[in-house]
């Protein structure tokens, strides 16, 4: 065995996944609950940590004023007795500001509640009434319509340039001398990009303008920088030390692009900046919405040059410590806090120089250039003037070192040589480019040459130096990354030489003729050019290019720097926020000290005014309710009022609510509560009050009397909050909903269960070869290994067109090999198993027979075959195989027969109306076929028949018939002539016999004269030769001769069994099994054999050699091997046995053609009849001593001791046979009854006991009543009485036997004679089986008293005869006949000449095999046997399957599912791969091997070979071939068609394969103990326990103390001591669940139940590990070989279990009833989890379906088909259910008999029940759909507001509802029968009455055949549509995709 598919074998390991880590999430996850119209609440508000809200207190008085209690009014009238007032709402600021970052809510929405008892609660005002004025009050205008927290904000204005900015609206023009001055010196963006890359802002906030002022007085005074720049030169303590907090921001600008800095983290500068300054922090937005980072991608173009940051803000971190600040009375005076943000570089320009000596004619030319280039540029960079001059030609000097110095210390080391040295180490660490940032080819501190130069210097110490050497000076300018186009190149570096950006620089700046370098860093090359340009290839973080020029050209570069930056042209819309830096980037120009006392360049860019940059608080803490005018409060009385405070405002638009009962911190982020009497009322306290609204003071109670009954108190804060406990759907407060949630999970495990079952063997697929005909067809000497080949038909009650259509398929099917040798079977057996015991049957079988002796055509009988394969059920009972032809809109001949031939059969039938075609027959084969045709017309059509043999008897008739192989169409058979008649026709005839004698094998004239078959042309046999020849006449002629078979060891052998069934019309007994009482049993075979202790019918080895004969013969010189063969040798007994049971057959077939005679003398017409019943009796044989015991039969009536002290049993009614045997053989153990009574005493003689003691009798003895009729008193009996009395006797004996023996015993009985005759049983057994009567004696008229006595047999010489009454039973009974008799199949001892083996195909009345049926079957049963191309037999196959089939049923009409498509296509394929296909009970061939199977011992019960104690015996019988280590093969074409049944017995057949299984479920479990489903039991209930563990027991944590291997972060685990390492990846998947968190409800239960998640994922972990185990042994298992029997055996569980889940659908649809009329949820969860776990077993399923579904050409339908029939067959499964366990307890305890069954066994009960079903669905539905209507119109009349989840939940129900009667609509028609009217609409044509009805009929007739879509709508539609967010959140349609997953789904 290997693995079938690595797809399959994983959707199939991720399902088992799946489904139990769904199981887990529905216990562990906690239910979503909705708080609508709330907004959920956070995480610490749930648990109890909720703010107070203090409300003003409740008025007394009605008058008008400021607040009293005023009426409310609705509409334009006052509503009586109810009053409203204002209500002030305030929170204290500390609560509003909370230093728990767990509650983020800082803006809240009142809502008030109401209630008269605190027990129910109502909202009297929402939202509504704080925004809409009040009807006399003042407006609401102006004053703040919610509360929040202090909320400090300063918008900033757009800076970065010149906007039209004044000195009104800008401070920082009135500090200089001129406005033009001061916009010189204004902040321009993208200059500062374009010279420092990324913008570094620092906020700076101050209390007061005059810090502020003096800050830009301060800068313009010191600042200015030689007049180019206002920056000053400061660390972050000098420039930030009055700020009273800070923030920044950093990263790109504008989606200009810039290389990052590393001191950007998160959007914001490195902390360390500014440590040591105040902890007070601001941060810096954007309007559009984000943080630091996104506040510098907003920008908008200047109205002149540049870009300006749009729409930036600062908002306080902690808004609290500036409140506090500013109201400290020392800064009352400084007003507001005002927002400066500055913007910060390093001080060092980004330049490099470089010195070197060139000669002074260079030095000439080279300034003559220059001079050249740059004579237009009179303006320096303003880097070089800000530059200090230093003595030394370094670039940056000594902070530059300083710098460079403490950068390679920050970062982790450097290189320690100079980058301009020649031989550089190799870099060691990830940020080598960090290291080298801010450096610039440093020099000696000595002033001496670099070190490069000096190094040059001493290797060429020996050579002379040029006198005239120079030293210049080269500049170069910096562009991180950059990277210029390539123009002029001069040279590169590629080898590693160089390894940074510095080094690259300075490459290109110590060559004259180098002016441009690029530095690639991934590839580490250095390339340098000739020339100078501004166009870029690209901007990337990892390259960095460069200008290198003389001294007095760095103006031009820079002016090109600048040019090249703006080549970048950002996004139209906001940039997304910069990346992390790249490991190993460039970064040049950045700041790269990490603390704050280094010193930067600070710029001012913003400065506020009077309105913009200063921060403003935006909260409120108090509000007022202003009520509407229909926000009616109370009325005067004792109130319980509550203030709650909602994240959002909630507007209930005058709907009312009833509340749950507090606690209230579910919906509310902060509430409070007042209670007292309100408006003049002077209600007394009670019990409630004292309990709900406690006085302020302990010694005062309102109860007491001592507190004023006016008093406003505060509701008792306990009794307003508590912790909110997560609701879990497995603890929910309902009992039924818990019920329901257990039971969901109960169906769903199960459901599981069955679909691992169904798909486990989809995995494997065995490497068993499967042959092909064109392989084997050569190979007919395979067949010699088999004994013979059988063909079975079984039918009970089937109609004559039924069962003749399967008798001509199976003989059509006869194979034919290419092999000359071995064409066929030695010997092919045609059965046909008529459990009906009908007389027709027996004659059409004559019939056949005779035609087929005939030896037509084998084309001819395959055509015939073929034309009647498609038929419906009606169409059986209305037309007959003999039709010329059918029309069914298209004609199609059926009797294969040519045009010239067809009168002679029908002779109403004209040649031109023949269709064409058709197979030539010879005349004696005509002739027969018509007489067949007119005995099937004659029959009725049942084929019942009376008067009938008797059914207490078996009738086995055997017949070899001639039939070959003819061949040929149209053709003349060369085996046959005819002679016409002339006047010499005899000389004729002897000239053809002499011309065909040669060629024959016989070698004389007569014997060849002997073979030949001669017929008229009626058909009829006569004699043409001799004495007979003279009485034939004319019209006789001509004459048909045939010639015998050829090949006479290829036998057709035509047998018909009907087993006897005496008891079938008995009833109100219980017919078991064993030798009970008034059930009927018959001799054991021993009973009849000569030794009778011997129990063995056949053995040959371990015996004497006098042992070893057959068990019938008594001299081992012979062995013929028959149980009975001719009279030589036999012994007595069975010499006097077989004329006992011949006689009794003989007298039996007397009496019956003497009623047959009676009858045609009645009616003349059935002479023919009578003819075919003479003609048949003549194949009845008793052909085995197992026969001959069945023959001798009686009835149990009751059990005795013996004289031998053995039980017996009395039987009545005893066959002639049986009283034959018993009186004329002395046999041991049987006798005659006689009961003897025997008295017995004990106990000292005090008490007596009789018994009853159980006799053989003497003599047989007869008693004869004779009744004087001459009406003369008789007192004494005539002299002559017994010689006339004798006479009689003789006479009515066959053959005047000689009766003188019998004694005569005569004697008055009154006037009546009474005589006992006695004598031997040889005369007295043949008289009593005559039962004479009307015996004329004398005067005396005379009859039989006694014509059945009793008889005693030992009971160990008895078994039951009819013991089996099912279709088993009269399979078994086939095979024992042909296993006693000879030459079928033998016992595989040494010396038997017949094999083994037998093949024994089953076809059912209805199923006909196709012609080719044989020739896909036999290959199965072969395989390769050496390797010479041999071919053997496969004794591990026990049977070949072969698929049902209807192609006369339209699959769209098949609305019950009868193709049963998903078996037969899609599982049966499945199980093909590890050949474990089970039975059908049709269309199967078993290959019975007699080494396995035997009937040799005594107890032919146990050892049946088809178990016969169920009703499926297919099934049962191929789990002992599995048990057995045997496999079965599955082919998948159709080579059988079968007539499908009707809808009640489709569904009866339904209910009685469950009944079948659950039969055999009992059974195999509990009586036979089969090991290996015991063992798998045991593992699945093992299996089960602990899945059920780990839903409702303690997991690891619990037990140990900790999870196996994920729990929260800080939580150890059993597989990670370093929970950090193993924490990562679980904390991964537990943020997963928060990725489709669309609401915070459930985002704040998701963080409440992180243990919970937890437990569900580590559950996840481990089940994943010990399902890849699982699978691992697997793989082991498969490719040992092990792994076919252990696939088998979950194939059959599957086939025992799989009604387990029918309950299922019952549950679905009490769910929907309960959830619309309790409207109460049982599942809660989250919608997008619960439809992710749903849509992924969904789509696992389908993948594992669709894999075999195409293999096996499943069609969509058939997979519906069969969901919807599982569905339909619910009830009928329920029956089974209880049917099936007390039969199955009937089986067990009393041996009864549950196998027998019919076609429509409880059929009206059963279609009753299923109409009854499918009517209540759709009556609930429409009842479920009128009540939901009317709930919703009461809400809507009353203005409700309900229950969200009740409403859904109602809704829900009743789709699910309405999906459940969608699936039963056609079946619902069917059984109503209103598809026929449906179809008959359909097919009026336009125009005709009610087109609207003929539109609907064919929509609906369409519908029948795309009803799959609704698979896909349910499975994938609806999880689609739910996941998209189109029909909202919350829990709306959870129970549709349950119902979608599981009832159809998983069984899928």
């Amino acid at each position: 065995v290997g693995l079938h598919g690595i797809f399959y074998n994983c959707c199939f390991l991720f399902y088992t996944w799946l489904v139990p880590v769904f199981l887990q999430y529905l216990m562990r996850a906690p239910s979503t609950f909705d708080s609508a119209p709330f907004y959920p609440v956070p995480v610490n508000v749930m648990h109890g940590r909720v703010h107070r809200v203090h409300m003003s207190s409740f008025p007394q008085t009605t008058a008008e004023g400021v607040n009293h209690c005023r009426a409310c009014r609705e509409y334009s009238h006052y509503k009586t007795g109810m009053y409203q007032w204002d209500i002030m709402l305030s929170m204290h600021y500390r609560d509003l500001i909370s230093p728990d970052p767990q509650m983020p809510v800082s803006t809240m929405y009142p809502v008030i509640f109401a209630s008269l008892d605190a027990k129910k609660w109502r909202v009297v005002a929402d939202a509504d009434d704080v925004k809409v004025p009040s009807f006399n009050g003042p407006s609401s205008n102006g004053e703040p319509n919610h509360i929040s927290a202090p909320l400090l904000i300063a918008n900033l204005k757009n800076f970065g340039c010149i906007d039209g900015e004044t000195a009104k609206t800008d401070p920082f023009m009135n500090h200089f001398g001129s406005i033009g001055k001061a916009k010189a010196y204004k902040w321009k963006l993208v200059e500062h990009v374009s010279l420092h890359g990324s913008v570094n802002l620092v906020a700076c906030v101050m209390q007061g303008m005059e810090n502020v002022n003096q800050l830009i007085a301060t800068y313009a005074e010191k600042c200015t920088q030689g007049g180019i720049e206002l920056k000053c030169h400061k660390s972050p303590k000098e420039a930030l030390g009055k700020c009273f907090a800070i923030g920044s921001a950093c990263g790109q600008a504008c989606g200009f692009f810039s290389p990052n800095s590393p001191l950007c983290i998160g959007g914001m500068l490195d902390p360390r900046l500014f440590e040591g300054l105040t902890d007070r922090r601001v941060k810096i937005k954007t309007g559009g919405g984000g943080g630091a980072a996104e506040s510098l991608v907003q920008c908008q173009s200047c109205k002149g040059v540049g870009y300006h940051f749009d729409n930036m803000y600062v908002e306080a971190k902690n808004p609290l410590d500036f409140l506090i600040e500013q109201r400290k009375e020392k800064n009352k005076e400084k007003g507001s806090f005002n927002v400066v943000v500055f913007a910060i570089t390093d001080f060092h320009p980004p330049t490099h120089t470089f010195s070197i000596k060139i000669s002074k004619k260079e030095v000439d030319g080279r300034q003559h250039m220059v001079h050249h280039i740059t004579h237009h540029h009179q303006v320096k960079h303003e880097s070089k003037g800000s530059e200090p001059k230093h003595q030394t030609d370094t670039s940056h000097g000594k902070d530059d070192d300083k710098d460079a110095k403490g950068t390679k210390e920050n970062e982790g080391g450097a290189e320690k040589k100079d980058s301009e040295k020649q031989h550089q180490k190799p870099h060691e660490g990830k940020n080598d480019e960090k290291q080298q940032d801010g450096k610039k080819g440093e020099k000696k501190p000595d002033n001496k040459e670099p070190d490069s130069k000096k190094e040059d210097s001493d290797e060429k110490e020996p050579e002379e130096e040029e006198p005239e050497e120079e030293e210049h000076k080269r500049t170069c300018v910096d562009l991180p990354g950059v990277r210029l186009m390539d123009v002029a190149p001069l040279k590169s570096f590629t080898d590693g030489q160089i390894r940074n950006p510095i080094s690259c620089t300075a490459s290109c700046g110590k060559s004259l003729d180098c002016q441009q370098s690029v530095f690639a860093q991934k590839t580490g090359g250095c390339y340098l050019f000739k020339m100078w340009t501004v166009e870029v290839n690209e901007f990337n973080n990892g390259f960095n290019s460069s200008y290198c020029g003389d001294e007095s050209q760095e103006d031009n570069m820079m002016t090109m720097l600048h040019q090249a930056y703006k080549g970048y042209v950002p996004p139209e819309k906001a940039a997304p926020p910069p990346a992390a830096p790249p490991s190993g980037g460039i970064h040049v120009r950045r700041l790269s000290t990490i603390n704050s006392e280094t010193k930067f360049y600070w710029q001012i860019a913003h400065v506020p005014n009077l309105t913009m940059g200063v921060l403003k608080d935006q909260g409120a803490s108090s509000m007022r309710i202003i009520p509407r005018n229909g926000s009616c409060f109370t009325t005067p009385g004792f109130l319980y009022m509550v203030a709650c405070m909602t994240s959002k405002p909630v507007y209930m638009s005058g709907r009312s609510l009833h509340l749950d009962p507090p606690p209230f911190n579910d919906r509310c982020v902060a509430v409070g509560g007042l209670c007292g009497a309100t408006c003049g009322s002077g209600q007394e306290a009670d019990d409630n009050v004292a309990r709900f609204c406690t006085p302020k003071g302990a010694d005062k109670r309102r109860l007491d009397g001592q507190a004023s009954p006016y008093e406003t108190r505060e509701i008792a804060w306990e009794n307003l909050v508590g912790p909110i406990e997560l609701r879990r759907s497995a603890k929910a407060s309902s009992i039924a909903a818990r019920l329901f949630f257990h039971c969901f999970i109960f169906f769903i495990f199960i459901s599981f269960l069955g679909t691992v079952l169904g798909k486990f063997p989809g995995n494997f697929t065995d490497f068993y070869p499967e042959h092909t005909w064109e392989e084997i067809r050569k190979h007919g000497y395979v067949l010699e290994n088999y004994g013979s080949c059988v063909s079975t038909g079984v039918s009970a009650g089937e109609a004559k067109m039924v069962v003749f259509r399967n008798w001509l398929g199976k003989i059509a099917a006869r194979p034919k090999f290419d092999c000359s040798a071995y064409p066929t079977f030695a010997k092919w057996v045609d059965v046909f198993c008529d459990e009906g015991h009908r007389e027709g049957a027996r004659i059409l079988w004559c019939a056949w027979t005779n035609f087929l002796d005939t030896n037509p055509p084998a084309q001819f009988l395959q055509q015939w075959s073929v034309n009647l394969q498609n038929l419906t059920w009606d169409q059986a009972h209305s037309r007959t195989p003999f039709d010329i032809k059918w029309n069914d809109g298209k004609i199609r001949k059926v009797l294969p027969v040519t045009a010239k031939q067809a009168s002679f059969v029908v002779p109403t039938i004209k040649e031109h109306d023949v269709p064409a075609g058709g197979v030539h027959l010879e005349q004696d084969c005509l002739a027969t076929l018509k007489e067949l045709m007119e005995v099937f017309n004659t029959l009725p059509e049942n084929m019942r028949m009376e008067p009938a043999m008797s059914k207490c008897d078996d009738v086995v008739l055997t017949r070899k018939v001639s039939l070959g192989f003819e061949e040929g169409l149209g053709k003349a058979s060369q085996d046959c002539f005819t002679v016409k008649f002339t006047k010499d026709w005899h000389k004729d005839l002897e000239k053809e016999l002499d011309n065909r004698l040669p060629k024959t094998q016989w070698k004389s004239k007569e014997q060849y004269k002997k073979s030949l078959v001669v017929t008229d042309i009626n058909g009829k046999r006569v004699n043409p030769y001799g004495a007979d020849a003279s009485s034939l006449v004319e019209k006789q002629f001509p004459l048909h001769f045939r010639e015998p078979n050829i090949r006479s060891d290829r036998e057709v052998v035509m047998v018909y069994m009907a087993r006897a069934k005496p008891e079938s019309d008995r009833k109100f007994i219980d017919k078991t099994r064993e030798l009970d009482k008034y059930l009927w049993a018959c001799l054991r075979p021993k009973a009849v054999r000569s030794n009778v202790k011997s129990v063995e019918r056949r053995t040959f080895s371990r015996q004497s050699e006098s042992e070893r004969v057959p068990l019938l013969k008594r001299d081992s010189r012979e062995r013929p091997w028959s149980s009975v063969s001719s009279s030589e040798g036999e012994n007595f007994v069975l010499q006097e046995v077989k004329r006992c049971v011949e006689g009794a057959v003989q007298r039996q077939h007397e009496k019956f053609i003497h009623k047959r005679e009676v009858l045609a003398q009645r009616k003349p017409g059935n002479d023919a009849l009578k003819e075919y019943a003479r003609s048949y009796l003549q194949y009845r044989t008793v052909d085995s001593d197992w026969e001959m015991a069945r023959f001798c039969y009686g009835e149990i009536v009751g059990e005795e001791i013996d004289k031998d002290g053995d039980p017996a049993l009395i039987l009545d009614n005893p066959s002639p046979a049986l009283l034959e045997i018993i009186s004329t053989l002395n046999r041991p153990g049987m006798g005659l009854c006689s009961l003897e009574s025997e008295e017995s005493t004990s106990c000292c003689g005090l008490r007596k006991t009789t018994k009853r003691i159980a006799n053989v009798a003497g003599e047989p003895n007869l008693q004869f009543l004779f009744t004087n009729t001459s009406g003369d008193g008789a007192t004494s009996v005539p002299a002559n009485f017994q010689t006339e009395f004798r006479k009689k006797l003789k006479e009515g004996l066959v053959g005047n036997q000689d009766v003188s023996s019998l004694a005569m015993k005569p004697k008055m009985h009154g006037n009546d004679i009474l005589v006992e005759v006695t004598g031997h049983g040889k005369l007295i057994e043949p008289i009593r089986d005559r039962n004479l009567g009307n015996i004329n004696v004398l005067n005396f008229l005379g009859r039989m008293v006694d014509s059945h006595p009793c008889v005693l047999v030992k009971k160990d010489l008895l078994m039951p005869y009819a013991g089996v009454r099912g279709k088993a039973g009269g399979l078994n009974y086939v095979v024992d006949a042909l296993q006693f008799r000879n030459g079928f199949i033998g016992t595989g001892e040494e010396g038997d000449p017949t094999q083994h083996r037998m093949l024994y195909g089953i076809f059912d009345a209805r199923h006909q095999p196709h012609p080719d049926y044989w020739r896909h079957v036999l290959p199965k049963f072969m395989t390769p046997k050496g390797s010479n191309y041999e071919y053997t037999t496969n004794d591990q196959i026990a049977m070949v399957q072969a698929p049902q089939s209807f192609p006369a049923l339209d699959k769209d009409e098949d609305v019950l599912d009868v193709h049963n498509g998903l078996c037969f296509n899609l599982m049966n394929v499945i199980r093909n791969r590890c050949g474990g296909v089970t039975s059908c009970g049709t269309n199967a061939v078993w290959q019975i091997n007699a080494k396995d199977f035997s009937r040799q011992g005594e107890n032919t019960e146990s050892r049946e070979y088809f178990d016969s104690r169920t009703k499926i015996e297919d099934t049962s019988s191929t789990h002992i071939q599995f048990c057995q280590g045997k496999r079965s093969v599955y082919v998948q074409q159709q080579i059988s068609t079968g007539i499908a049944k009707l809808n009640a017995d489709y569904l009866c057949a339904l209910q009685r394969w469950a009944e079948g299984a659950v039969q055999l479920f009992y059974l195999q479990i509990f009586v036979d103990r089969t090991p290996r489903l015991v063992a798998f039991a045991l593992c699945v209930l093992g299996f089960e326990c602990g899945m059920y563990w780990t839903l409702y027991g303690s997991w690891t944590k619990g037990l140990v103390g900790y999870n196996v291997f994920c729990d929260r972060a800080g939580e150890s685990t059993l597989a990670f001591t370093g929970f950090e390492q193993g924490n990562a990846l679980c904390n991964n998947i537990y943020g997963m669940f928060s990725w489709f968190l669309e609401h915070k409800i459930d985002k704040v239960i998701w963080e409440m139940a992180a243990d919970d998640y937890m437990r569900l994922i580590d559950f996840a972990f481990v089940w994943a590990v010990i399902v890849g185990c699982a699978a691992i042994l697997c793989i082991i298992l498969a490719y040992r070989g092990i792994m076919p029997r252990i696939v088998r055996t979950f194939i059959m569980m599957e086939n025992i279990s799989y009604w387990l889940t029918s309950c299922s659908i019952f549950f679905w649809l009490s769910l929907t009833l309960f959830m619309i009329v309790g409207m109460t949820p049982p599942l809660m969860f989250n919608v997008t989890h619960f439809m992710c776990f749903i849509l992924l077993v969904n789509i696992t399923n389908h993948c594992m379906i669709n894999e075999y579904k195409y293999m096996g050409g499943c069609s969509e339908l058939s997979i519906w088909r069969s969901q919807q029939a599982y569905t339909l067959a619910a009830p009928l499964y329920v029956m089974a259910i209880v049917r099936g366990t007390g039969a199955a307890w009937g089986i067990v305890w009393r041996r009864l008999d549950k196998s027998f069954w019919t076609s429509n066994e409880y059929g009206a009960e059963t279609v009753r029940g299923v109409t009854v079903w499918v009517t209540f669905i759709w009556v609930s539905f429409a009842l479920c759909g009128v009540y939901l209507l009317l709930i919703e119109g009461k809400r809507w009349l009353f203005n409700e507001i309900g229950d969200k989840i009740q409403k859904q939940c109602q809704g829900v129900a009743v789709i699910m509802l309405g999906l459940l009667a969608i699936t039963v609509w056609e079946p619902f028609l069917a059984l109503w029968g209103f598809d026929k009217q449906v179809q008959l609409t359909s097919k009026h044509k336009d125009g005709e009455e009610a087109p609207t009805l003929n539109y609907v009929a064919r929509l609906m007739l369409w519908w029948r055949g795309k009803a799959w879509i609704m698979r896909y709508l349910m499975d994938f539609g609806m999880p689609f549509l739910v996941l998209s967010g189109a029909l909202g959140g919350g829990v709306s349609l959870l129970m549709l995709a349950a119902h979608a997953t599981v009832v159809h789904a998983l069984r899928g």
